[in-house]
């Protein structure tokens, strides 16, 4: 007879002799006491470790119901409701107070779950917003809008390349390289240091992709037919720069840099912009030039009828120069 007793006991009685001579090692009792087996007659005791998990893992092979109950975690009424309809939601949460709260929301990134704050994502919703419309993040954090101002000429730029996480703490800073540019270009991907490359030419002002163009020929231009007025001023087509931004002239660059303590690029970086030597992708295959050695930034300035101007700044000079515009530099945007 196999019988459960309330109060957490079981009585195993066996009124049949097993046959053999010795009458001791008749199990007469089984008992469980708290955490303790024990067997009468003969019998030991094994102790279940208190602290045990006394679910382990298990694999459920049907729906559990959890009728009214909630899931909970440290005995409290605090867990994860499941109703009838299929509504879940966590039970007797603290009220939210606005003041000190913040708020969160589930993200779903690759398969992984991450929580997000309200706060953070209405910010860079926001921050969104201020760059044009289709413009491709090669961060997952749009540039932040800093100001920063030369008190010499005035001017006011932002603090930190295009796609650049932070104002440079060194002019080898990789965290503030940001992206690269072919003149005339929207911000849609090809600017990303690691983008693919095509060699098909666009006959438009949008290609329609994230490649970077090769060019290999004369005018050395991603776009055949040119087109000069791209990044003319904020309401150029392609201006890749916030609100109320544009691409610098090559005069206002030319008057940046003779404000500087040097011509190189000590003379950059000690400056209130605090450019770094983010390097450059060459036009006839895309690859790495000179990153941490030289800087290229773009002017919207085009001259030589197929060529733009950009400040280059090596360890031994600083001046304005040309190039096709197939290259792809740096961008720093000025107040407009």
């Amino acid at each position: 007879t196999l019988s459960i007793v309330r109060g957490n006991s079981i009585t195993l009685t066996d009124n049949v002799n097993d046959a053999d001579a010795d009458s001791t090692n008749e199990i007469q009792r089984l008992s469980i006491t708290g955490n303790v087996i024990s067997l009468s007659d003969g019998g030991s005791s094994v102790t279940i470790p208190s602290s045990a998990d006394n679910l382990g893992n298990h694999t459920a092979t049907q729906n559990i119901d959890l009728a009214t109950k909630k899931l909970v975690g440290n005995g409290g009424n605090l867990g994860v409701l499941i109703k009838n309809d299929g509504e879940t939601r966590v039970e007797n949460l603290p009220d939210y107070n606005p003041l000190t709260d913040n708020l969160y929301v589930v993200a779903n990134s690759s398969g992984e779950l991450h929580r997000v704050s309200i706060l953070d994502l209405a910010a860079q919703i926001k921050l969104i917003n201020e760059y044009p419309t289709g413009t491709v993040f090669c961060t997952p954090v749009p540039t932040a809008i800093v100001d920063v101002v030369n008190p010499t000429t005035g001017k006011t730029w932002m603090d930190r390349n295009l796609g650049a996480s932070q104002v440079a703490t060194s002019r080898t800073d990789v965290n503030a390289y940001g992206d690269l540019y072919q003149w005339g270009r929207l911000a849609d991907g090809h600017q990303c240091r690691t983008s693919n490359t095509t060699n098909a030419l666009s006959a438009n002002d949008i290609p329609g992709n994230d490649n970077m163009i090769i060019s290999s020929g004369s005018p050395y231009d991603w776009r055949v037919p040119q087109n000069h007025n791209l990044w003319q001023g904020v309401n150029g087509i392609n201006n890749p720069c916030p609100n109320g931004y544009r691409l610098p002239t090559n005069a206002e660059l030319h008057s940046e840099y003779q404000s500087w303590s040097s011509d190189d690029r000590a003379g950059a970086f000690s400056s209130p912009l605090k450019l770094p030597t983010a390097g450059c992708r060459l036009r006839s295959n895309g690859s790495l030039s000179l990153v941490g050695s030289y800087g290229f930034y773009w002017s919207s300035t085009v001259i030589s009828g197929i060529f733009s101007r950009y400040l280059r700044i090596t360890d031994t000079h600083v001046n304005m120069h040309e190039n096709s515009r197939a290259s792809l530099f740096s961008v720093r945007c000025i107040k407009d």
